[in-house]
């Protein structure tokens, strides 16, 4: 049994409807008193709350709300409250309910039901079509609302339900969330009206029947909900809350959807405010000892606190912001944190947690559950299973999948399967990796490209070469114009074309039973199947792969769209098009406006620039071709793509994946973003293989995906800056900071320990083509490093920055990825095209905890990280930076090393790794004397030595005393970037020298090695 809670008003609680002297109708709002008489009544079933629902459609003055009378409070002249002020306790409290009435507006009304009420069991049954699939055949009480008959534009529609369990406020709307419901109503005082309503001025209802009970075929009496509701109820919807000082909350902290106010996660909330409240205070001191007093952060952190948190329940205070205070006020004697930087996103600051929990599993352990998640796939293979793999690079992955994969073939008879890799290279250890193992029951095929490659470093397997590079550079399929025309013409070469023998059906014979495995570079992914191409029985995909199937580098000019979309019936439907997208205006809404359908799309004829040529099977030289067929297939994809939205999404306005953008080389054009190929069968077994596979990205392109993340301990001692970002301009600026990495790499290579470093391309190929860098320093780049193991014999690796792509180009991926989507994307101003977008628009950020390890002497520290406010694009964002990041430690193969090897990361991001030091940047680089200590081999450590001695770098007594004292050359950790060698191979001279008729004690720091 639940109850009702009624609240009687003082005035009418319902849509007033009259006609005004010139005959319009004219549907004015409600308007209530401000306090109410409280009555609950009892329900006990559908029926029953159908009942009092009949009984309340006669009533003006009366409407329901979820909440209850809290205790203690009166029933008479109350006011519609749920939030306690200074001096009135809350009047009525947040209850689960084992009723619930869906509010839906909103939703566009076919012409062919605008008599809406001959259609109501095909208005009833789309509408229930629209809402999780618990509330289907399930009866349901409905009413029209007051403005429906008035206006029939929409479905403006309520629903009751019975439930067999009660559900709460967030419970509800963490269940409706994705639906085109009103997630206002789930809250403790929203009224819920159930009058009809008034009509004034001799106004006739046109509805006849506003109120029903509606029995769907083979109908159940309740709705089951969700067994893990309450879980879904603590989890953060995709929009993240952004302050109006760009941060974004962090994990944990919920807000009150209506009020904004945050009701959970109080405790990391009052953090963060003390947090800002003494970075606030502690600007512009810059005198050592300068701090703010402790009733100033207190007083400052509470006004912060208070004005964003829910503190009507009393539970919060400003003794808990007291408390805080007085850490952040240690923090600052012990100058633990400074509280001020440059920069918000340099600064090093407490944190609640860490931003990834990782529960990491020794190497054993990750192999066993490796090896039981392989088992378990194959055993499943023939019913077509999607699992991702996200287990720590250098775990094995690649070589446990080979074992399984050469067990399943074993016993297989012509079964097909396709290996998906970044690159060549990779396809070529695979191959390798099989003949290491040995008893592979198939043919292995590494698939070369026809040509030899844009670099042209493979084979050339075509015998036209020339004929078909000219079709691929024209942007023109190969396949049909060049080897199999459609009318049966083929190639000259085409029975013996040493290409397409890899894509035929191998000989059986006993070595192979039928199989074939064929493995490809991701590039093939996004290609359409050739007609040789049987369909794969399991696919295998290794390292991620989204960026190789999801288009954003399509570009139209505008003046294109303009000149070549147009229909006999609408001759200016290219301008209205470009019009649109250079006005602002919602595209989809400006066409539907000028009466514009799908079908109107279709009769858009661009045959004048298809490509025209002979199908030449002998043909060696490069084809001649008419026509334009780069623009040709970039319009029918916009064409596509606008007929594909205005069907999927006819309740939207805007079309994701068009975006209207200024290009330097053509102006004003229109940027295309959408996902192409991937045309994996359906009924086919899939395999991802990924250190950071994320089921977010993956699910839109495959489907329902399994993941199983396996993280594993990795053999390593990792030291991280916390004060530098990174960036580009960092590394490429004037700051010297070059020389100085340039130094600490050759160091590490004079010492016989070769280290890796991984920077932006720039800076990788300015190290490249430098003369001063030891011929042994391995370098790579972000973007090319994904399964590579030219590094495993590397002791070190230096990360300098991280792989920070434009915002405007994540956006885009994130448009082509979940245009779809039911909860629209949220775009950031600063991920607006270059050219529309102000340069002082930023990402918000959001402070981000470390993986600290124990080692690690700091408390929870954490810094402000540029993101992107939706949680689909920031997963994106993720997979570009953080992810390339992951892949550069991973080249050490830290998994199974048999020393602790050294990770520096000159770059503050926090990624999924245990960080064993926090540094400053300044710290941790070589400053000037232990730079030319790395150069000669020894240094003098007094003022008066380095004087004399180094003359080139200390002129005065004065300048030598201020070299020594600010360097860290005569500490116990200095050159903390260096080898451990440095340390054991340092040695320190005492020894006594006469200098103008006076002897005095001097030191001199040597470093044994071979130094000029």
């Amino acid at each position: 049994m639940d109850q009702l809670t009624i609240l009687r008003s003082h005035a009418i609680a319902a849509k007033h409807v009259r006609a005004t002297k010139s005959g319009q109708l004219e549907l004015l709002p409600v308007r209530m008193s401000s306090l109410f008489d409280v009555e609950q009544q009892n329900v006990r079933s559908l029926q029953d709350l159908y009942e009092r629902l009949c009984r309340l459609q006669e009533d003006p003055k009366r409407f329901v709300i979820r909440g209850v009378l809290a205790p203690d409070r009166p029933v008479k002249g109350v006011r519609r409250t749920s939030r306690a002020n200074s001096d009135q306790p809350a009047n009525f409290a947040a209850c689960s309910r084992q009723w619930l009435m869906v509010d839906l507006d909103g939703i566009p009304l076919p012409s062919e039901w605008q008599d809406f009420e001959q259609h109501t069991p095909e208005i009833l049954d789309h509408v229930v079509s629209l809402l999780p699939p618990e509330f289907a055949g399930v009866a349901f009480a409905y009413q029209w609302s007051g403005s429906m008959g008035f206006k029939n534009d929409e479905i403006r529609l309520h629903l009751w339900f019975w439930l067999d369990n009660p559900v709460s406020d967030q419970e509800a709307k963490a269940w409706l969330q994705e639906t085109p419901v009103d997630l206002s109503v789930f809250n403790a005082v929203q009224p819920h009206f159930t009058a009809a309503p008034i009509l004034e001025n001799g106004v006739k209802d046109p509805v006849v029947k506003r109120l029903g009970l509606h029995n769907p075929s083979g109908f159940r009496l309740s709705v089951q909900p969700p067994s893990d509701l309450s879980d879904r109820a603590l989890r953060p919807r995709h929009c993240q809350h952004r302050s109006d000082t760009d941060r974004l909350d962090v994990q944990g902290i919920i807000r009150d959807p209506d009020t904004g106010l945050v009701i959970d996660g109080r405790e990391r909330f009052m953090l963060l405010k003390s947090n800002d409240a003494t970075c606030e205070l502690m600007r512009g001191r810059s005198k050592k000892g300068d701090f703010p007093d402790l009733t100033e952060i207190a007083d400052l952190t509470w006004e912060l606190f208070s004005a964003e948190a829910d503190v009507s329940d009393n539970k919060w205070s400003y003794s808990h912001a007291l408390s805080e205070a007085e850490r952040r006020r240690d923090e600052l004697k012990t100058e633990r944190y400074s509280f001020q930087s440059r920069a918000d996103t340099t600064m090093l600051l407490p944190a609640c947690e860490p931003f990834t929990r990782l529960s990491p599993v020794d190497a054993s352990q990750g192999q066993n559950r490796l090896n039981s998640a392989l088992t378990d796939f194959f055993a499943e293979i023939e019913h077509s299973p999607r699992l991702a793999l996200r287990i720590t690079t250098g775990a094995g992955k690649t070589y446990s999948t080979l074992k399984h994969l050469r067990n399943y073939l074993a016993s297989s008879l012509g079964k097909t399967v396709e290996v998906y890799v970044p690159r060549h290279d990779l396809a070529e250890q695979y191959v390798q990796e099989i003949e290491r193992l040995g008893g592979f029951n198939a043919e292995v095929i590494h698939v070369m490209p026809r040509t030899g490659g844009p670099r042209r470093e493979l084979p050339v397997l075509c015998d036209r070469p020339d004929y078909v590079r000219g079709l691929e550079q024209e942007g023109l399929s190969v396949y049909g114009n060049a080897c199999s025309a459609d009318d049966g013409e083929k190639c000259a070469y085409f029975d013996s074309c040493r290409y397409l023998k890899q894509f035929r059906d191998v000989d059986v014979s006993t070595d192979n039973h039928g199989n074939v495995v064929r493995i490809m570079v991701h590039q093939y992914l996004r290609l359409p199947r050739n007609q040789l191409m049987s369909r794969p029985d399991l696919v295998v995909i290794d390292e991620a792969f989204f960026n190789e199937v999801v288009d954003t580098q399509t570009e139209i000019p505008l003046h294109e769209i303009r000149t070549h979309i147009r229909t006999g019936n609408i001759p200016d439907l290219g301008r209205k098009i470009s019009n649109a997208l250079e006005d602002g205006e919602p595209l989809l809404k400006s066409l539907r406006s000028e009466g514009i359908h799908p079908s109107d799309l279709e009769e858009v004829r661009l045959d004048h620039l298809l490509p025209s040529f002979p199908f030449e099977p002998e043909r060696q030289s490069k084809p001649k071709t008419t026509g334009d067929p780069v623009l040709f297939r970039s319009l029918k994809t916009l064409l596509r793509i606008l007929r594909e939205e205005m069907r999927l999404q006819p309740h939207r306005d805007e079309v994701p994946r068009i975006v209207y953008a200024l290009s330097r080389k053509s102006g004003q054009v229109a940027r295309l973003a959408y996902v192409q190929g991937l045309l994996i069968p359906e009924n086919c077994a899939v395999l991802c293989l990924d250190a950071t596979a994320d089921h977010r990205l993956l699910e839109p392109l495959l489907g329902a995906v399994d993941l199983e993340r396996i993280d594993v301990k990795q053999n390593a001692g990792i030291v991280q800056v916390y004060d530098r970002t990174g960036s580009k301009a960092h590394w490429n600026g004037p700051t010297g900071d070059v020389e100085k990495l340039a130094e600490v790499l050759n160091t590490w290579a004079e010492f016989g320990e070769p280290p890796l470093v991984v920077s932006h391309k720039d800076l990788a190929d300015k190290l490249r083509e430098s003369d001063d860098i030891a011929s042994d320093v391995k370098i790579n780049h972000f973007a090319a490093l994904r399964g590579s193991n030219d590094a495993e014999d590397c002791s070190a690796i230096f990360i300098a920055g991280r792989n920070m792509p434009p915002p405007f180009e994540v956006d885009l991926k994130a448009r082509a990825l979940f245009w779809d989507d039911e909860e629209p994307l949220q775009h950031d101003a600063a991920a607006r095209p270059s050219g529309l977008s102000e340069p002082s628009e930023r990402l918000p950020v959001q402070l981000r905890g470390y993986v600290q390890s124990s080692r690690n002497p700091m408390p929870q520290s954490g810094v402000m990280v540029p993101s992107f406010s939706d949680h689909r694009i920031e997963a994106i964002h993720a997979q570009i930076r953080d992810a390339e990041t992951m892949q550069a430690i991973g080249r050490l193969r830290l998994v199974h090393s048999p020393y602790r090897k050294r990770v520096f990361l000159l770059s503050n991001l926090p990624v999924e790794v245990e960080v064993d030091e926090l540094v400053a940047f300044d710290e941790l680089m070589p400053d000037r004397l232990e730079m030319e200590m790395m150069r000669k081999g020894n240094i003098p450590l007094t003022p008066l030595g380095l004087m004399k001695m180094r003359p080139d770098l200390a002129s005065s007594k004065a300048t030598a005393e201020k070299l020594l004292q600010r360097s860290c050359i005569g500490d116990v950790d200095f050159l903390r970037a260096g080898p451990e060698l440095i340390a054991t191979g340092a040695v320190v001279l005492s020894f006594k020298a006469e200098n103008a008729g006076r002897r005095r004690t001097h030191r001199h720091l040597f470093l044994l090695g071979n130094h000029s």
